[in-house]
């Protein structure tokens, strides 16, 4: 008897149909689900856990240790959650409550299930799971909230609830994504380990066909809805479905490398460094601080792009959230507008002069559906900036700007500029807020994990749209992501961050083909694995 069952599965949301779904999973065994954004992958996870409204359009069996799922009440179905599949979700900062402690939300878990009564035993298992995960430091801190917390770490605790109960089945949806090369081989390597401590089955789902093939006995590709492959890992070399050797073997290529004449700078950063407080006194000053950057520097020149890489929370989102003047700093950060320098402190004494330096630099922000207005269409996002920044435009002028930046991001104005951001796919919001920086003409584009959340093809996409629109207006990019791919199709430059430290700064073909630094010869070797 398999542990999941599945057999001719049919389900319908609005225009999107899984069509006939079927597969199993034995006990202890590890199965991935890759395909692209909208495959029907994370929609699978939902019906298997009956997490939608119970839809009319639903056929076929899910069965559960041999217990059919579409055909439970709500109480059987509680019983079901967590104490016979622990659950994953894909975005760990909306999936935790902000307004409760780790603690709470871990202990939360066991208290549904009557597992553990005592309070006494509830709470060795609380201990014991945050050792599990590798959150010990938390032991004796019970006051620790969700915002508090690092990507790696937010995904540790969903591990620690999700196998609180010691299901038999874990269900992990995308839990790499956004975290970089070095999390993401830790996070997979825990939930493998874990996984098997516990004795229970994986159901991995990912985009990411390289990386969960080294944690899985069997893949199955869906796209569209519909199954592609269902084929032993050991045999994906001779897979038969050409999606599936596309996803193999979807690469980006090197920018290629092409001398540059000496051009003028528009930034000049001079021993740049970034605190946030985390204590103060009874008078307000500050007491206790965490340094995010000691100091750097760096000059980004015209139509040069220049890459940030590090490992999470080693400082590279400060460096741009410092560049647009959205958090405090020290040292020094000037831009040039007219060949005249400006000291980026003049912006607060300034108001003329901070909109201007607006549209000379955007930014493309790491999460675009927490960027994106939810309460705005595509027209109206866009229509926001012009408003401020072209206020003496006719509206038919404005509504031409935005016709052309959609056009020059690929998306059909008539088609899209009355959705809403969620109603749409990610590859269409990232390339929406790409368009909202776009439509000032920038002269510098800071862009934060562009292609972070996204899947291979689509990242190839967005990857080739960023290098067309740099050649047709010679901009300058500063490059964000801990993607290496991304960075060599993209860059010249290039910037390794450790714990707030610049570690190398040269051109991407020195640092990567002959790094001097432990740590970058570290990362370059996860990479390429």
């Amino acid at each position: 008897m398999a542990l999941l069952s599945i057999q001719d599965f049919h389900a319908q949301i609005g225009e999107f149909k899984l069509t006939d779904i079927s597969l199993a999973l034995q006990e202890k065994e590890s199965l991935a689900i890759v395909g692209e954004s909208g495959s029907g992958k994370s929609l699978l996870a939902l019906h298997i856990l009956q997490l939608l409204r119970r839809s009319p359009y639903q056929r076929g069996i899910i069965s559960i240790l041999d217990k059919n799922v579409l055909h439970l009440c709500d109480k059987e179905l509680q019983a079901l959650r967590g104490r016979i599949v622990g659950y994953i979700p894909q975005e760990p900062l909306s999936a935790l409550n902000p307004l409760h402690t780790i603690k709470k939300q871990i202990l939360e878990a066991l208290n549904l299930h009557s597992k553990y009564v005592d309070s006494k035993q509830k709470n060795h298992r609380y201990m014991e799971l945050l050792e599990k995960v590798g959150l010990e430091q938390f032991k004796n801190h019970d006051y620790v909230f969700p915002y508090e917390l690092s990507g790696g770490e937010r995904q540790r605790v969903l591990i620690a609830i999700a196998l609180a109960n010691s299901p038999c089945l874990l269900i992990a949806d995308e839990p790499t994504t956004a975290l970089d090369v070095h999390l993401q081989k830790q996070i997979l390597d825990l939930i493998k380990e874990l996984g098997e401590q516990e004795g229970c089955a994986l159901l991995l789902i990912s985009h990411n066909l390289p990386l969960v093939r080294h944690y899985c006995e069997r893949i199955i590709v869906m796209k569209q809805g519909r199954i592609q492959e269902n084929i032993l890992t050991s045999d994906l070399q001779a897979a038969k479905s050409p999606y599936t050797k596309e996803l193999l073997n979807s690469h980006i290529s090197p920018k290629p490398f092409v001398e540059k004449m000496q051009s003028s700078p528009l930034i000049q950063v001079n021993h740049l460094k970034i605190a946030y407080p985390l204590k103060y006194s009874f008078f307000g000053k500050v007491v206790l601080e965490k340094i995010a950057l000691k100091s750097i520097d760096f000059q980004l020149l015209e139509s040069e792009s220049l890459g940030i890489i590090g490992e999470s929370g080693s400082g590279k989102s400060s460096i741009a959230l410092a560049l647009m003047s959205l958090i405090p700093s020290d040292g020094e950060i000037i831009f040039y507008l007219q060949n005249i320098s400006y000291p980026i402190q003049r912006l607060q004494k300034n108001s003329t002069l901070k909109q201007q330096y607006r549209q000379f630099m955007q930014i493309v922000f790491q999460d675009p559906f927490g960027s994106l207005s939810p309460r705005l269409s595509v027209e109206n996002i866009l229509s926001e900036s012009l408003e401020i920044h072209f206020a003496h435009e006719e509206l038919s002028q404005r509504q031409r700007r935005i016709q052309e930046v959609l056009e020059q991001v690929k998306l059909d104005f008539h088609r899209y500029k009355s959705r809403y951001p969620n109603e749409l796919s990610g590859g269409e919001r990232q390339r929406v807020a790409l368009a909202r920086a776009l439509i000032l003409r920038p002269k510098v584009l800071i862009l934060d994990e562009p292609t972070s959340a996204l899947d291979y093809s689509v990242r190839l996409s967005i990857v080739s749209l960023l290098q067309e629109i740099q050649k047709q207006n010679k901009m300058s990019y500063i490059c964000i992501s801990h993607d290496l791919e991304v960075i060599r199709s993209l860059c010249e430059k290039v910037i390794v961050l450790q714990h707030g430290e610049m570690l190398e700064y040269g051109s991407v073909q020195q640092v990567f083909a002959r790094p001097q630094h432990t740590y970058t010869q570290h990362l370059l070797k996860l990479a390429s694995s």
